[in-house]
């Protein structure tokens, strides 16, 4: 019996697809790893990606980039993160990095069933930014800001 080139080619693909799969539903599970989850309560929004707990230690979003001060939609970023976060106890789960170059912790942040990372990108108001080996979660964030652009919302308007 003769195998084509076609049948190899979508053998290929399938065992690709499965493995993507199996990222994606690893992912997307509601039960964190134990070993990268924190609870914290947020005291003070700094800006549009960064905030200070309760125990006073800084926290830096993970994959986004928001409007420093003095740049188009700044206060509106830091007004959405303040929002969401601030006065709040959060999830917090890290990638691979502990820390990045200032100290801060760099983590993706969660209050109820809301990424509020990926939140941020939605309403159009950070950017993507992803430095490994903190990358996992690129292609779903990628996927925010594309649509964030197509809408036309927020820094794509």
């Amino acid at each position: 019996m003769k195998i084509s080139k076609i049948t190899i080619v979508i053998g290929i693909v399938l065992s690709f697809l499965a493995g993507f799969l199996l990222q994606i539903i690893d992912l997307s599970k509601s039960d964190f790893d134990e070993e990268i989850l924190e609870i914290g309560k947020v005291e003070f929004v700094i800006d549009g990606d960064t905030f200070i707990l309760s125990d006073n230690r800084k926290v830096r979003l993970i994959g986004v980039d928001a409007p420093e001060k003095d740049e188009f939609l700044y206060e509106e970023s830091k007004q959405l993160l303040k929002f969401l976060v601030e006065g709040k106890t959060v999830k917090l789960e890290k990638e691979v990095m502990e820390t990045d170059r200032y100290g801060r912790l760099l983590r993706h942040v969660f209050i109820d069933n809301i990424w509020v990372n990926k939140t941020l990108l939605d309403e159009g108001l950070a950017r993507v930014m992803t430095i490994p080996p903190d990358n996992f979660s690129a292609v779903f964030l990628e996927k925010a800001e594309s649509k964030a652009k197509d809408n036309k919302k927020g820094l794509w308007k």
